[in-house]
């Protein structure tokens, strides 16, 4: 009888601790799944992609929209010098990104988020739940090196996006302008 008692408790916490050990690795696992697409426009930003009709000089980032709440998606685009906002440009307050530019728009499913984005200059830090409007993360060839722009700046040396599961439990995915892309 004690041996079936001990034998039910040992599996019940082995039940409880699989499932919050399986939580943890799919909040992992989109959290890559962010990191990949910034380091995906970072090859078509440093690679030669026909942005159409023969133009091989577009820039190529991501994009995050701020606003009030979480975001379930953000966007791969590219940065057509042509088009009315060229992120090659020195002027903040303007988005690279523009709808007609959009290469694909990444969802993220599971109840998984984009909780906040925190953009990071010395000691100064604009975030998403404090009124950064948005973060482009661009790449311009032949530099490897990222542009990050905001509504306030296009000088910052860092951006944070934290990635929250339904639990609040949290993965953060940080992109230096020197094109470094990590996950913790």
């Amino acid at each position: 009888m004690v041996s079936i008692v001990i034998f039910v408790f040992i599996n019940s916490v082995i039940l409880v601790r699989h499932s919050q050990f399986n939580a943890q690795i799919l909040l992992t696992n989109v959290a890559y799944e962010v990191g990949l697409a910034v380091r995906e426009a970072q090859v078509y930003g440093l690679g030669v992609r026909d942005a159409g009709s023969g133009n091989f000089s577009a820039s190529y980032g991501v994009h995050f929209e701020g606003g009030a709440g979480t975001l379930s998606s953000f966007q791969i685009f590219r940065d057509i010098p042509e088009n009315s906002i060229d992120c090659t440009s020195t002027s903040p307050g303007l988005s690279c990104y523009e709808s007609n530019e959009l290469l694909e728009n990444k969802q993220m499913n599971g109840g998984y988020t984009i909780a906040d984005f925190c953009l990071i200059e010395g000691g100064a830090t604009s975030c998403k739940s404090t009124g950064a409007l948005f973060a482009d993360i661009v790449f311009t060839r032949p530099n490897p090196d990222a542009a990050i722009r905001s509504n306030t700046s296009v000088t910052w040396t860092s951006v944070v996006i934290t990635v929250a599961s339904r639990e609040n439990t949290t993965r953060e995915v940080t992109v230096t302008n020197t094109g470094q892309i990590s996950v913790q």
